[in-house]
Parts: C-alpha cells; structure tokens; sequence
C-alpha cells in the first residue's frame, strides 16, 4: 500500500509542477488514505462462564483471527494468532486510515481437531469422535471497523453451537448404575459449516439460516458421562448429567427433528431415548430432563438462554 501510495503521489506532484490546480488538496487527501493507524482489541470470553465446569470456557484458549478488507477479501499480512490468558487476549494491530475492515476471531481448545479453520468465512466442524467432549467449546466475534485513528474495543465472543444435555433424576439409586456408564448421542441432518459473516435469522430446520449450511449426521463414539460438575441444575430441580454435546445452531432458535442418546449400563446394556422436536440457539444450551432410566415417557425439554441464566423455557412432552 505504501508503494502504491508512493506512486500516485509522485504522478500528481508532477501535475502540479505542471500548473494542474487542485493539486495541493487532492496530494492531502491522498495522504490521509495512505497514513496508518494502531488500534487494538481484547477478545473475552465472558467471565461469569468461569462459574460453570462445563462450559466455562477456560478451555478455548488459542484465539486465531484473520482480517478482510470491507468487501471481504482476506488481508493475509494482517492475519494472526494470539493465547487467551484468564479469558482474554490482547491484539495490537496496525491499520492504514481512513479503511474499512472486517475482521473474524475465533477461539478453541488447541487440542481440539474437530475444527478446520484454514478459511475463518468457513469453518468445517466434524461431528466424530469422542461424545462429551468439553474440548469443543470454541467461540467467535465479527467485528467490522472504519478506521479514522487510533482506537481500543473490547470484543465479546460468543458461541456458535448449542450445547445439548441429558439429566436424570433416577440414578442414584438405579441399580445398573457404575462408574463404566457411557453414553453417546446420535444426529441426522446437522449442519457442519459455520459462516461468521453472515447475518442469521430465526428459522427452523430446515432451512437452517445463513450462518451455518451442510447436512451430516453425527458419529460420536460412546465415552463415559460428564464428571465435573456431576449435577445439572434446571429450574430449581438437580439432575445427574448424563450426557453433553455441542453442535452448530442458527442465531434464531432451531428445531432438529429428532436426538437419540444412547447409554451403556455397568451390566453391558445398552439403554436408547429418543426425543423428537428438540429446540436448540446458537449460545444456549438444551436441556432434556427427568427419570431417563425408569419414565421415558415424561420427559421435559428445556432451553437455559445464553448458557447462564433461564430464560425461553418451554417443556417439550414427549409422547
């Protein structure tokens, strides 16, 4: 850019040398365009996470994020990474006045490979691999910017999944209850591409908005429950977790047609609870509640806004 500044300016010296009126205004002009700007950003992960073991976000600690010019074309040289540290991470970056910016922050566990984040437009989730996988907890920002000076703005990143949970209140004394209990769950038509840059809408599925496209079915292996906490709590009523999964979810809220969770017992046994119409929201979390193991029948789906307080909450009846 400086270059090319450069250029231009040494054209429209040598017109005024040439008596081109003007010449003084369009030179300074030129040169607010070409001068630069440091700004800088802290991305956060919202600290009242940190109360939670489960999703509390301590977890997503490489912070990637990439810069695009206001069309959206990526500015390599621009590009970069940083560590979260306590939740945040601070970005110095120098910026050239006067231009629009788009820029794209996403953050996860560094050793997660469910994401492929070559392209921040699009990131590619894959659904295999272990079930209750804390280590997918990942978060993102768009932040679009017009740099007229010096500036500094924090940046709050959000999820882009549903986490989906399973509680039960009858296993205390459920007799084929162990320390091997495993369990998994099971998807179709899940959504594996996630786009930043556009602007999601409350749709159900299908359509499934803007910011998220694909159509897979998960392939999650069994692995043992959630352990810490080992109570989830909804609507005052405290439930054993049982099982916890991330998935992507349009920003409005969703509906998947059907989740099918799968338990293994202490005795070898393997136990399956199909829920139909189950809502989920990009940011919040889905939990489906009750005697999982003795009254199938009666079970309550609930949605926690925003991981942290209740709020849409509707019961889903199965029947």
């Amino acid at each position: 850019m400086k270059l090319i500044t450069n250029i231009i300016l040494l054209v429209v010296a040598a017109g005024c040398a040439l008596g081109i009126s003007g010449c003084s205004k369009e030179v300074s002009q030129l040169e607010q365009i070409g001068s630069k700007s440091e700004v800088a950003f802290t991305a956060v992960v919202p600290q009242e996470l940190a109360t939670r073991a489960i999703s509390d976000g301590s977890g997503a600690t490489a912070l990637k994020y990439s810069v695009y010019d206001g069309d959206g074309t990526l500015i390599p040289g621009l590009s970069g990474t940083a560590t979260m540290v306590g939740g945040s991470a601070n970005i110095n970056m120098t910026l050239v006045k006067n231009m629009k910016y788009k820029i794209i922050f996403w953050a996860q566990n560094p050793n997660c490979a469910a994401y492929n984040t070559s392209d921040l437009t699009a990131i590619k989730v894959n659904y295999s691999g272990i079930a209750n996988d804390e280590g997918r907890d990942a978060f993102y920002a768009v932040k679009e910017i017009f740099v007229d000076g010096g500036f500094s703005q924090e940046v709050i990143l959000r999820r882009p999944f549903a986490q989906i949970n399973f509680g039960t209140a009858d296993i205390e004394g459920f007799e084929d209850y162990g320390p091997l209990l495993q369990s998994t769950i099971e998807v179709d038509g899940l959504p594996d591409v996630f786009h930043p840059f556009e602007n999601g809408t409350p749709q159900l599925f299908p359509p499934l908005g803007s910011m998220i496209s694909g159509s897979i079915s998960s392939s999650f292996s069994m692995t043992e429950f959630p352990g810490a906490p080992a109570y989830l709590y909804v609507e005052g009523y405290r439930y054993r977790y049982v099982s916890m999964n991330y998935i992507l979810a349009p920003k409005g809220l969703g509906m998947l047609d059907k989740v099918v969770a799968k338990f293994k017992l202490k005795s070898g046994k393997q136990v399956a609870l199909t829920v139909s119409n189950v809502p989920v929201q990009a940011n919040y979390r889905t939990n489906i509640v009750g005697n999982l193991f003795t009254d199938i029948v009666n079970v309550r789906v609930v949605v926690d806004a925003d991981f942290l307080n209740p709020d849409n909450n509707e019961p889903f009846p199965q029947k």
